[in-house]
């Protein structure tokens, strides 16, 4: 078992590292969110995985089951608010690398184009 919960920590520590990589790495701040919401929540997700295999009785277990659900509930609404306000900031190299523009730019395609699936 001790096996088991030293791979998950092992995964989810090089996966924050990943992540800390692609803060330093990456030069739009739209990718570093991407990097710092989605790689690290994982990795925390992995390392409590270990966690929870390394203490294996069920208060233990049941509390890092709970952490991990409310990880996975905040990361998608923070990492959304701090796009958005991102988006809103008035300082204009902060988003002209954006290809389609949804709220400021008018659609693209007319109602008479066919639609992909």
């Amino acid at each position: 078992m001790n096996i088991l919960a030293a791979l998950f920590v092992l995964c989810g520590s090089l996966v924050i590292l990943f992540a800390a990589a692609g803060l330093v790495k990456f030069e739009d701040v739209f990718l570093r969110l991407h990097a710092a919401s989605k790689s690290a929540s994982f990795g925390v997700v992995l390392v409590l995985m270990g966690a929870a295999f390394h203490f294996f009785d069920g208060g233990t277990a049941l509390k890092m089951v709970g952490v991990v659900f409310l990880i996975f509930l905040k990361a998608p609404v923070a990492s959304h608010a701090i796009a958005r306000a991102t988006y809103h900031c008035k300082e204009p190299n902060l988003w002209n690398r954006l290809v389609v523009d949804e709220w400021h730019s008018p659609a693209k395609t007319s109602e008479s184009e066919p639609r992909s699936p």
